[in-house]
């Protein structure tokens, strides 16, 4: 050190660390991006986010495909990788999986030769809990609902038993059966009750008529695909057609263009709707 100078070893202060979530939020979500089951319908059964060890992983594309990037995190590192054009010219339809996805990939195998991977705390060891739920109305699952197991932080787990399906039926809640069937909401304030729809009545509840989709860059065909459920009527079989043909499947794959997707009952109620599809 000369006269008059300072130290030539840098001089690292402490960094104060701030939690801005709980550990057991901070698990859920990395539970939830590193779970490929989750990523099937948007990115198809092969994706650059499916690597050799445990990874939560996301992607994300600006609007007119500006540009992209991924992030995957494990236990023991984070990789980040953005993709673009400097002058901020649009890729022409390159996404996050297939533009940043393929880099993150290679750089996450690069990162791992050097640094282990480590476990992502699953949300039990971070203090949630899990339950049986009903995949459609979110409620504890009945001997009737479809089920599935969630993870819930302590204290938001469902306390109620599903009653949407009976004798092997769906009976939505009244808000939810005026939102399905697009009910108007009434128009004197001074009415004491709500008007719902009839729930016998028969009515397609996907697609709903105008909805508008968008089929997204990078993911196979067979993924792009819509439910088609009705409700009300009889209780009779359906049968779907999709501009005038026969569709014997309970999804549509999406395909560019403006369709009108009908259902017909064995029993004669029918319903239609108008939707439109963008290419991407």
């Amino acid at each position: 050190m000369a006269d008059g100078g300072t130290d030539d070893e840098t001089t690292v202060s402490a960094v104060s660390e701030h939690r801005v979530m709980s550990a057991a939020a901070a698990a859920l979500v990395t539970d939830i991006l590193s779970d490929p089951v989750a990523r099937l319908p948007s990115f198809g059964v092969e994706t650059p986010l499916d690597l050799p060890f445990k990874a939560a992983a996301k992607t994300g594309t600006s609007r007119h495909f500006t540009d992209n990037w991924a992030v995957a995190t494990t236990g023991g590192f984070t990789v980040a990788v953005w993709v673009g054009n400097f002058n901020g010219r649009p890729m022409q339809g390159v996404g996050g999986i297939t533009g940043a996805g393929p880099l993150l990939h290679r750089a996450a195998l690069l990162v791992a030769q050097r640094y282990p991977p480590g476990d992502i705390p699953s949300p039990g060891r971070s203090g949630a809990v899990s339950m049986r739920i009903c995949r459609l109305s979110g409620l504890r699952a009945g001997p009737d609902c479809p089920p599935m197991t969630e993870w819930f932080m302590p204290g938001t787990e469902p306390t109620r038993d599903c009653d949407w399906h009976r004798g092997g039926r769906v009976v939505l809640p009244v808000e939810y059966a005026e939102w399905a069937g697009g009910a108007p909401a009434p128009q004197d304030p001074g009415l004491a009750s709500v008007r719902s729809p009839d729930p016998t009545q028969f009515r397609i509840l996907s697609p709903r008529d105008g909805d508008r989709y968008s089929l997204p860059v990078g993911a196979e065909a067979r993924y792009a695909t819509i439910a088609l459920r009705a409700a009300g009527g009889d209780g009779s079989r359906l049968r779907w057609f999709v501009d005038g043909r026969e569709w014997h499947e309970e999804r549509w794959r999406l395909s560019p263009g403006r369709p009108t997707i009908r259902a017909v009952s064995t029993r004669g109620a029918s319903d239609e709707a108008r939707i439109e599809v963008e290419g991407p």
